[in-house]
């Protein structure tokens, strides 16, 4: 048999093709950092005899040994024993202060020039605006870094304001690392005890070299860009800063109650025209496949979603739950292929996290292609009573119309099968 000639245009999606292999600390659960903390405890128990044997047996060995250990006794020159460990402690917290203060000069200044708070990340904490107010959560995090998530409601500007915003965030930690040098260099320090002297110069160095080194331009590997990419790509990538620019416009589009199918088009190709591994091509992919999938061009729309999966490995975990669902949803209503749907919902398993309205979708799509039609009445009823009571918004009327105009589709597709079973 030829594989190669029968190989689908779209691998993943079809399942002839496996997803990309996310990397096991991508997802930092408990155990993954009881480990990081033991293995380090365990090297050292295991470190030490060998250097005492060592310096018994060597006088080289001693003789470096000696200058290492005179090095740490400068450092922590008249400070107790215990402080090693509150120097550690403070270089921990004096890192997520920097990401804090970091992130909060992005939210200073997007609001500065007009931009909404919608979220700031700093470690594992995280701060959102809903519509109940602002709520705290926790989430595993696979690196110490920061977000900050802003909603753009005028595009008027738009480049200018995005530079003073990705600018911002280095600016204020080197603002507040000169400010702490300068305490410390004026007579107000003077009676400082040695560790949180230490700990302050920790802190000013520390917020010279991470936005330094935050503003070399380049692409990390969980997909974003540093924010010296960014002021890179807004004063000599064209195309980088056009995607850019035409994801936020979409979004504003989208938001402001635009059906999918009627997203501008030159955006939607603007958006995704440059095929590199970051977060902006996963997001223009994601809007041109949603945009086609309301259109009900199945197949241009499966190689939008084929490309959103060839990058699952960038796509935040709730991201990732969308993904493999819609790859259930697509296989269930554009290729009524019943196996493949339900391979796909296994493998994000309980949808019961998901919005209902995303539930009821799969559950939709399911019973499509099972041919369970009374099933699909009462998911469908609950849809729309759902629908019905959320707050007024632009989007929300877009959203009934949706529904409805899904429901005829429906009837008139299972009309074409009563039709086909009848000849």
């Amino acid at each position: 048999m030829n594989t190669q000639a029968s190989k689908s245009p779209t691998p993943i999606l079809d399942l002839e093709c496996p997803l990309p292999a996310t990397n096991p600390w991508d997802r930092l659960s408990w155990r993954k950092a009881l480990l990081i903390v033991i293995l380090p405890l365990i090297a050292i128990f295991l470190l030490v005899p060998a250097f005492l044997i060592l310096s018994d047996r060597n006088p080289l060995a001693a003789k470096f040994f000696k200058s290492v250990g005179a090095t740490f006794d400068r450092v922590f020159k008249s400070s107790a024993d215990q402080d090693p460990i509150l120097y550690f402690l403070f270089y921990f917290f004096s890192l997520l202060l920097i990401l804090l203060i970091h992130e909060l000069g992005h939210v200073a200044a997007g609001m500065a020039v007009g931009f909404q708070f919608k979220r700031i990340r700093v470690g594992p904490l995280s701060m959102l605006k809903s519509a109940n107010g602002i709520k705290f959560t926790l989430q595993r995090i696979s690196s110490l870094d920061g977000l900050a998530a802003m909603e753009i409601p005028h595009l008027k500007k738009l480049r200018r304001k995005l530079a003073i915003y990705t600018a911002a965030g280095p600016f204020a930690n080197l603002m507040s690392g000169a400010c702490a040098w300068l305490f410390l260099m004026g007579h107000f320090s003077d009676g400082l005890q040695p560790i949180f002297r230490q700990s302050l110069q920790l802190f000013s160095v520390l917020s010279v070299l991470i936005p330094l080194a935050n503003l070399i331009p380049y692409l990390r590997r969980n997909g974003m860009f540093t924010d010296g990419a960014r002021l890179l790509s807004l004063a000599s990538s064209r195309a980088k800063t056009r995607r850019w620019l035409c994801i936020i416009a979409l979004n504003a589009q989208i938001k402001a109650g635009a059906r999918l199918r009627d997203l501008n088009r030159i955006w939607i190709s603007q958006s995704s025209a440059i095929s590199d591994k970051s977060l902006d091509a996963l997001q223009g992919l994601w809007i041109a496949y949603l945009a086609e999938n309301d259109r009900e061009n199945a197949e241009t729309a499966a190689r939008y979603l084929e490309q959103c999966l060839e990058r699952f490995r960038i796509a935040s975990p709730e991201f990732q739950k969308m993904l493999l669902m819609e790859g259930a949803i697509f296989q269930a209503w554009f290729r009524d292929d019943e196996q493949k749907a339900r391979i796909w919902s296994q493998r994000f398993g309980s949808s019961k996290s998901m919005p209902l309205l995303n539930q009821l979708r799969l559950a939709i799509c399911m019973h499509w292609t099972g041919r369970r039609y009374e099933e699909i009445a009462s998911a469908w009823e609950q849809g729309r009573i759902h629908i019905e009571n959320l707050p007024p918004s632009p989007a929300h009327d877009t959203l009934k119309r949706g529904w409805l105009e899904w429901k005829n589709q429906m009837d008139g597709k299972r009309a074409d099968r009563q039709a086909l079973l009848k000849s």
